[in-house]
C-alpha cells in the first residue's frame, strides 16, 4: 500500500515519483505526487484513464505533453488531461523537470505506478512501456476499477 513520502524510481523511463497524498489519505478522492523527470525522462507510453482526470503543474523545467493530436509545451502552470483523452509526456529540456501531479479519483493509480516501476526494475518493461521480449510477467494493476 502506497504511503506519503514513498519514492518510486523507474530506471527505464527515468521517472522518480514521490507520493504526497495517497488514496488512503484522501478517502479515494485523489492521489497526489511529485514527478521528477531526468533529461530524456518520459511516461512509458501513450495511455488513457477512462474514469480519471490528471492535473499536471510544471514547477521546474520544460515538459512536452501529447494530448490526443495536440502537442503542448509547458514551462509553468497547469495542464489538464480530461477523462478519456489519450496522452503522454516527456521532459523536453536539457535539465531535470519537476511536476506536481493530481489524479482524481485515485482508483488504483498507486498500484499501477508501483507495478510499472517494479517491472522496469526487473527488466520486464522496455522504454516504451511494452513487455520485454523475454518477460513472462503480466502487469495486472489497472488504473480503473473500484
Amino acid at each position: 500500500m502506497a504511503y506519503a513520502g514513498q519514492i518510486l524510481e523507474n530506471p527505464v523511463s527515468r521517472e522518480r515519483i514521490v507520493f504526497c497524498k495517497t488514496s488512503a489519505d484522501t478517502d479515494g478522492e485523489l492521489v497526489a505526487f511529485e514527478l521528477l523527470l531526468d533529461p530524456e525522462g518520459h511516461v512509458p507510453g501513450a495511455h488513457v484513464h477512462p474514469e480519471q482526470e490528471e492535473l499536471f503543474e510544471v514547477v521546474k523545467g520544460t515538459v512536452k505533453f501529447q494530448k490526443g493530436l495536440k502537442t503542448i509545451v509547458a514551462r509553468a502552470g497547469d495542464t489538464v488531461v480530461p477523462s478519456g483523452t489519450i496522452h503522454r509526456f516527456a521532459n523536453a529540456g536539457d535539465g531535470p523537470a519537476h511536476v506536481l501531479v493530481e489524479v482524481r479519483p485515485a482508483l488504483r493509480m498507486e498500484q499501477l505506478l508501483e507495478t510499472a516501476t517494479a517491472l522496469a526494475r526487473e527488466g520486464a518493461r522496455t522504454a516504451r512501456g511494452c513487455r520485454s521480449r523475454w518477460s513472462w510477467r503480466c502487469s495486472c494493476a489497472s488504473s480503473s476499477g473500484r
